[in-house]
């Protein structure tokens, strides 16, 4: 009986683990990285465009069972951390569960946030869990393989890029990795932002105020109910470019001057209860398309386009048991209202 190479066995391995046949990873492989993916430009408000990269059929498949298959291993809800899990809050519960009590908000995002992740370093990161839940017994080739392979199934690459496909089902988890995992002795990223704030207060003392920092994505978000200082908020930013990442759309807020916005929406009170408002475009666009469906019912492309977008809604405005977190515009409740007995 002949034995397995060490990158035979770790791929069976693999696919046993997922329950699928090793030839199904094996004819990925096979294939160029840059090949397993159709790339798909996004116009932005901006003028720009989001470069996406849509795995195949047959890759995403494998994709979405690695995903299932290293959140059962690995994935964990961490306080102040958002956006994640299956069934991830919405930025209203976010706000409303970390910061609804906060007079000041300093906010930013992170820059092609998951184009930006250091593979090598997530390699290793991959090496190290995969190695004490699976192969403590082994040799540490055996995790690094691993995760070698999970690596190439999971990422795209050509001739200058090596990157984390955002449009990829692994991505996000691999983002969560990246920002939340230490390594050999390397404290993650939120962690080093943990301890600038705890460093500050002890400092400081009761002066500093009491700040916090919550991640919803790519998107951090510092509140207190005191002035954040220009020096605080620069050691802040240096913790992220310290790890190769660019923080943009920088913004310090005072909720007395108006709503923050926070994950694209604005987000203030009214009645002791938060209310998200959409952006006015947006309520324009679909109070004209409901009109339209109110004078042509039978349009099954206007009827489908508005129960995409109520699912989306959903995710705003309800939790997962279905109670009402926060109330719906008037200007899209009553144009809804009208028309919901033709849905």
């Amino acid at each position: 009986m002949r034995l397995l190479t060490q990158n035979e066995f770790v791929i069976k391995f693999l696919a046993d683990e997922l329950r699928i046949n090793s030839a199904k990873i094996y004819a990925i492989l096979e294939i160029p990285s840059y090949f397993r993916y159709k790339r798909d430009e996004i116009p932005k408000k901006n003028g720009g465009v989001r470069v996406i990269f849509c795995p195949s059929s047959e890759l995403k498949s494998i994709q979405r069972k690695i995903n299932r298959w290293l959140r059962r291993l690995f994935f964990k809800r961490l306080n102040g951390v958002h956006g994640f899990g299956v069934g991830a809050e919405s930025a209203r519960e976010y706000y409303a569960h970390n910061a609804r009590d906060a007079r000041w908000f300093f906010s930013f995002d992170i820059k092609n946030a998951f184009h930006s992740i250091n593979i090598d370093l997530l390699e290793k990161i991959l090496t190290q869990k995969l190695h004490y839940r699976f192969f403590a017994n082994y040799q540490n080739t055996h995790a690094h393989e691993l995760a070698k392979v999970l690596i190439n199934l999971m990422s795209y690459q050509d001739k200058t890029v090596r990157i984390i496909p955002q449009d990829a089902p692994t991505s996000s988890l691999m983002f969560w990795m990246f920002l939340t995992q230490s390594f050999s002795g390397r404290a993650s990223i939120l962690s080093d932002l943990h301890n600038a704030i705890k460093t500050e207060k002890n400092n400081k003392g009761k002066k500093s105020g009491d700040w916090r920092v919550s991640l919803y994505t790519d998107n951090f978000l510092v509140y207190g109910n005191k002035w954040l200082s220009d020096e605080f908020r620069e050691k802040l930013l240096k913790v992220i470019s310290n790890n190769d990442l660019t923080a943009h759309k920088i913004k310090t807020q005072d909720t007395r001057h108006g709503s923050p916005k926070l994950c694209g929406y604005h987000i203030g009170k009214r009645h002791k209860q938060r209310i998200i408002v959409l952006p006015r475009p947006v309520i324009k666009t679909w109070r004209a398309v409901m009109h339209d469906f109110s004078l042509h019912p039978d349009n099954e492309g206007l009827r489908n386009r508005i129960k995409g977008f109520l699912s989306s809604v959903n995710l705003l405005y309800f939790n997962k048991q279905g109670d009402q977190l926060s109330e719906i515009p008037n200007q899209l409740n009553k144009p809804l209202e009208k028309i919901k007995h033709l849905l």
